[in-house]
């Protein structure tokens, strides 16, 4: 390719000046306007001439070069017949020095040099077996033509030197073909052109190719010359044929102007009439004294007049009185050339006297020497569009009232997250003033917040999405979206959120009260629940413990019934304290609260609790001296104790283990009492504490969460009863309990008791039992169970005393109005059916206001209390129970 353009850069050159002296005619005809009317045929002209005239300067330089090859071609074969005949063929790849035939073609050689100028040098070559081709007679060349061979070009080349420059013309030659290789090739020496001619042998096989350098400088100069003769001829031709088209082409474009002038004259005075008498708005020509010239008929519409009556008046007639100033104020800054065209809003009179706003946009007519000739003015209804601005403007005021007063944000950011919007009251929640943000980057103003960044971020991928986030301790809900253009490209988000803070916390407040109810509610139903299980089980267990309490009584001593009875009695007591259990959960356990030293009670509890764990588990003090006494039972506190510390035990299971006991004032704040499992009602303050540690397995969270649900155990023994109780007791105290674990990190259990400021009473040592006791008179058992009510006779009249049964409350009251007088006892069942414990108890006292009444029930003592409050109970008896307690309650009741 790039010999091409080597051997065409004249005509290249000749095109270049062609086509620029083209292309500035061509910019000269487009600015002047008169490309156009260019004839088309020229640039085929054009074209025709380039394309041929590169054929004509191509063929001229090959006509030129013809005829140094035809010399050539004459000569070589002439020089192939002398080599031939001198025996070439004979001659040795490699010739010794001063061989005869080798002298003898080399002496040849230089003898063509001689008689032939143009010839640069003669030699051959030849094929080795390998397909290398090397020279073997090169004749002594003299390039500078000074007749020596001993210059800086002329030597000799030595036989066997192998050629490197093989081309596809010295392949053809070796193959038999006579080649002009035109290609000009250029070394050390020169620039030459060769021909190459096989050479055969005596059977007419190619042994050698004779080869025949040209200088090439007269072969260029040949072809060279030949060009720009034609290159001349062709850059005539264009120049006279460029002349007449340029000149057609001005007159053509003259013509077709002057034409197109008058038409368009014509179509522009048919356009402004068209304009005038078909606008869309109103257009009015007024002379300088005011008076309409020339309406159209949109303004005859939008004023209410025909044609001819509306070009009777002036525009001041029609105007609004109060515009009036102002409209000619305006012609005369028009006039006198302060403005070319004025703008005004003003107000029209229509014939019917309705007003209407318009935009009234006015300019002058004037003449050719400048002077002036009329107004022309474009008028516009726009009493709707000021419609909508005053509704809009309401709008915007209502909007804005509401974003200056509601706790609300408005926001939006183009896709880099800069802000161009952000207005709103609830930005001073959060430490911002309205507008501030504009023009800053929401990631910067929250990069420590990925919540509200993935939000963004979101928002701008095209997602839409609701959201409630905290901001510096302010909640706020909403949602965000793209904004998205027509075609749906997205250019943004906007988001609107309000402080939902309020809201949230009534909600939360409102999740705690009906978390809190629906303890109370399942309480309450245990409670029921419990009561129901405790009562009918110490029915039966009364029967059981009075039964078993009699036949004691019965037995000789020494009898071996005794142990026995002993096992049954246990039995029953295990059975009661299960039932006490239950009520401790419900809250329904007998309380009897006074002046506690927490200190005394651990200590005095150690030995059982030592016993309860086995060897196992190790039991530690840690008691804090001097702590404040504390208002609670401690027959109670001692249970929840022995539950806590067996359930740690159980937990440690047979591995060594650790159960330490620490009393301390600790001062408690609302995350603790928040965390607890009761007593989360309390105030913050310093409490007297109780903490039970272990270093068993732990809990996890979904064991925490039940773990104090009754009949819950993570154990394969045990009732799940024991921490159930335990929570009960410790909120029939107004205590708090709070248990912190973890899988692996053992569990602690802190009982929290408000102090007392009485210090605790010194332990005294309790009274010695009082010898058998027995009396005299009547009492009155009622009760609808039939087996309570046979072993309690039978237990009373041991301690000598006449018993009579009634089964409902009803007979009860039958047999004191038929005995006319009170009982010495009444013992009364709290629970019955139909008439109940309590309707029994008014009713009798309403005959007997001074009957003595005891009342017995399987329920704690504290229910009856608080049933019987300010009635003068005279007892009170705990289901199950034995003689002894027995014996104790009929005492007190009838001594009393």
């Amino acid at each position: 390719m790039s010999g091409w353009f080597t051997q065409n850069t004249d005509y290249l050159v000749f095109l270049v000046l062609v086509a620029s002296l083209w292309l500035g005619l061509g910019l000269w005809l487009h600015r002047t306007g008169r490309l156009a009317s260019l004839p088309k045929i020229t640039w085929l002209l054009l074209a025709v001439v380039a394309g041929g005239g590169w054929w004509a300067v191509n063929r001229a330089g090959y006509d030129a070069q013809g005829n140094i090859r035809r010399q050539v071609e004459l000569l070589v074969p002439y020089y192939v017949q002398e080599m031939q005949q001198a025996g070439h063929a004979r001659l040795a790849d490699n010739p010794p020095p001063g061989d005869a035939l080798y002298e003898k073609l080399i002496q040849m050689e230089i003898n063509w040099l001689k008689l032939n100028p143009a010839i640069a040098d003669v030699y051959t070559f030849r094929r080795r077996a390998d397909g290398a081709i090397f020279l073997l007679a090169d004749s002594e060349t003299d390039y500078d033509h000074n007749g020596r061979i001993a210059s800086a070009r002329g030597q000799r080349t030595p036989p066997g030197e192998i050629y490197e420059g093989l081309t596809p013309a010295l392949n053809r030659a070796f193959r038999g073909e006579l080649i002009f290789d035109e290609d000009i090739v250029e070394d050390r020496r020169g620039r030459w052109v060769s021909v190459f001619a096989p050479l055969r042998n005596a059977s007419g096989l190619v042994e050698a190719v004779l080869g025949v350098d040209f200088d090439a400088t007269q072969w260029l100069e040949q072809r060279t010359r030949a060009r720009l003769m034609t290159l001349w001829f062709l850059g005539g031709a264009i120049l006279l044929f460029t002349g007449p088209a340029l000149l057609v082409t001005v007159l053509r474009h003259d013509l077709q102007r002057r034409r197109q002038v008058e038409v368009q004259l014509r179509e522009q005075a048919e356009v402004r009439r068209i304009i005038f008498d078909h606008a869309p708005g109103g257009i009015a020509l007024a002379d300088l004294n005011n008076r309409l010239l020339e309406v159209n008929d949109a303004l005859c519409t939008m004023l209410g007049y025909r044609r001819d009556e509306l070009l009777q008046l002036s525009f001041v007639q029609i105007t609004h009185p109060d515009d009036v100033g102002k409209n000619l104020t305006l012609n005369r800054q028009i006039t006198s050339g302060e403005i070319r065209v004025g703008q005004l809003e003003k107000r029209y009179i229509r014939k019917d006297g309705s007003v209407i706003h318009a935009a009234l946009s006015v300019g002058l007519a004037r003449d050719e020497q400048g002077a002036p000739r009329f107004f022309v003015g474009q008028v516009t209804d726009i009493t709707e569009r000021r419609q909508v601005e005053s509704e809009l403007h309401l709008r915007q005021k209502q909007l804005a009232a509401i974003l200056a007063h509601a706790p609300i944000i408005l926001f939006a950011t183009d896709l880099q997250g800069i802000y161009t919007l952000c207005e709103g009251a609830a930005l001073t929640a959060i430490g911002y003033q309205p507008g501030a943000a504009v023009g800053q980057s929401i990631f910067d103003r929250y990069a420590a917040r990925p919540d509200i960044l993935g939000d963004i971020r979101r928002a701008l991928a095209g997602e839409s999405l609701a959201i409630q986030r905290e901001i510096n301790g302010v909640i706020f809900e909403g949602r965000c979206m793209p904004q998205r253009e027509a075609d749906g490209r997205i250019t943004g988000m906007i988001g609107i959120t309000i402080d939902v803070t309020d809201r949230v916390a009534a909600a939360r407040e409102r999740e705690k009260i009906e978390h809190k109810l629906l303890e109370v509610q399942k309480l309450e139903s245990l409670g029921v629940l419990a009561g129901g299980v405790a009562h009918d089980f110490n029915n039966l267990l009364t029967a059981i413990m009075g039964n078993t309490s009699l036949a004691r009584q019965s037995l000789p001593p020494g009898s071996p019934l005794t142990g026995n009875l002993d096992q049954v009695e246990q039995a029953s007591q295990l059975a009661a304290g299960l039932c006490q259990q239950l009520l401790a959960y419900a809250g329904r356990s007998r309380l009897d609260p006074q002046i506690t030293d927490l200190n005394t009670l651990v200590r005095e509890t150690t030995d059982l609790l030592r016993l309860s764990i086995g060897n196992h588990a190790q039991l530690r003090l840690n008691l804090a001296p001097d702590l404040p006494g504390l208002m609670a039972d401690p027959a109670q506190i001692r249970q929840v104790l022995l539950n806590i510390v067996q359930n740690a035990a159980e937990a440690i299971g047979r591995r060594d283990g650790v159960i330490t006991l620490t009393t301390r004032v600790l001062a408690v704040d609302a995350a603790w009492l928040a965390e607890a499992s009761s007593g989360r009602e309390l105030p913050p303050a310093a409490y007297v504490c109780l903490e039970v540690t272990d270093n068993g397995p732990g809990l996890d969270r979904a064991a925490r969460s039940r773990v104090f649900d009754p009949f819950f155990s993570t154990k394969g023994s045990g009732r799940g009863l024991g921490l159930a109780a335990a929570l009960g007791i410790m909120r029939s105290h107004k205590g708090a309990l709070r248990l912190v674990s973890e899988p692996g990190q053992g569990a602690t259990f802190t009982l929290a008791f408000p102090p007392n400021a009485r210090p605790a009473p010194k332990s005294v040592a309790s009274a010695p039992s009082a010898p058998t006791w027995r009396s005299s008179g009547t009492v009155l058992i009622v009760d609808d169970e039939q087996a309570v009510r046979a072993t309690a006779a039978q237990m009373i009249a041991f301690f000598g005393f006449t018993v009579k049964q009634a089964e409902s409350g009803q007979q009860a009251l039958d047999f004191l109005r038929q005995r006319g007088s009170r009982f010495d006892l009444v013992l009364l069942d709290l629970t019955m059916p139909g008439m109940d414990g309590y309707a029994t108890f008014t009713a009798l006292r309403q005959l007997q206001p001074d009957q003595r009444i005891v009342v017995f029930s399987g329920y704690s003592a504290q229910d009856a209390q608080q049933r019987f409050a300010g009635q003068n109970l005279n007892g009170f008896l705990q289901k199950p129970f034995s003689t002894d307690s027995l014996r104790d309650v009929l005492r007190e009741a009838t001594l009393n």
